[in-house]
């Protein structure tokens, strides 16, 4: 799993650093934004990302700082990469109001990648378990009792001991390493609900991982391969790597991994290549 991803960049981003046309100046194919990561995304059993845009080439947006679309036709980096379902519970899904969000759901339909979000649980079969992924925005703005309350009931109508429930939670403080104090209060009564993990993203960088109640709460992903960071204010991400097994009827967390990665791949300190590259070694240690 990894944080947030798009494939378009805000209409205010100087030209040379829009995504597309960083993305034609360097012969762009399907598979340029993972290629550094293929090794992992093709190579486990399913890979889900954050995807932060609306995917439309509607022109009329909300009236908003950070308006974040991309080219519908980019949801086909995601089948060529190995990444397996998205998850559009999000600040940005909806930036080109209902009609984008319509062409999101189309796109990612046309190029066979489920999508879950709010109110849309995505139900599959990962490894011979049955997998419940949910997602929710609930930013500071969006936090509420009942809020917290739905989410809870969710867990608890779709958790069973012989099945996982995975919950992509859109949350937190932008630019923040650390959790504020309603992440934590939500995460533990998440946990507490049933869920097997809580995978969060938003804040744009890396936040802190917690070990509760024998479960983990991963704060924040950090951004990965995302347009709308072009100028790399949160250059360092990582790929989570969770592997679960079936023990006495009951599904549990055999371990968790961390891939240390930048966002970018040609060694710049201030310009997006949107291109994410591992590290490994005393770099990874530094960064992490």
């Amino acid at each position: 799993m990894v944080g947030d991803n798009s494939f378009g960049t805000y209409p205010e981003t100087p030209e040379h650093l829009k995504f597309d046309n960083v993305f034609k100046k360097n012969n762009g194919t399907n598979t340029y934004v993972y290629q550094n990561c293929l090794p992992w995304f093709k190579s486990d059993d399913y890979t889900v990302i954050n995807a932060e845009s609306a995917f439309t080439n509607a022109a009329r947006a909300e009236v908003k700082m950070w308006r974040i679309k991309s080219d519908p036709a980019h949801v086909a980096f995601l089948s060529a990469s190995g990444v397996d379902a998205a998850n559009l519970a999000n600040n940005h899904t909806m930036d080109y109001f209902q009609v984008g969000y319509d062409d999101t759901l189309k796109a990612f339909q046309d190029n066979d990648i489920p999508v879950f979000n709010k109110n849309m649980p995505l139900i599959t079969k990962i490894g011979g378990i049955q997998t419940i992924l949910l997602g929710y925005d609930c930013r500071s703005s969006q936090q509420s009792a009942s809020y917290l309350a739905k989410i809870e009931a969710d867990v608890k109508k779709y958790k069973k001991p012989n099945n996982l429930v995975i919950v992509n939670m859109h949350w937190g403080v932008e630019y923040r390493a650390t959790p504020v104090d309603y992440q934590t209060q939500y995460g533990h009564a998440i946990i507490d609900a049933g869920a097997d993990i809580i995978m969060g993203s938003h804040p744009h960088r890396l936040e802190s991982v917690e070990k509760y109640n024998g479960k983990y709460i991963v704060y924040s992903m950090g951004d990965f391969a995302f347009g709308a960071d072009p100028t790399l204010l949160s250059r360092m991400t990582s790929m989570f790597r969770l592997r679960f097994t079936e023990d006495n009827g009951k599904v549990v967390l055999k371990n968790i991994s961390i891939v240390p990665t930048y966002e970018n791949s040609d060694g710049s300190l201030n310009e997006n290549n949107y291109q994410p590259l591992p590290v490994f070694g005393d770099d990874a240690k530094k960064k992490l």
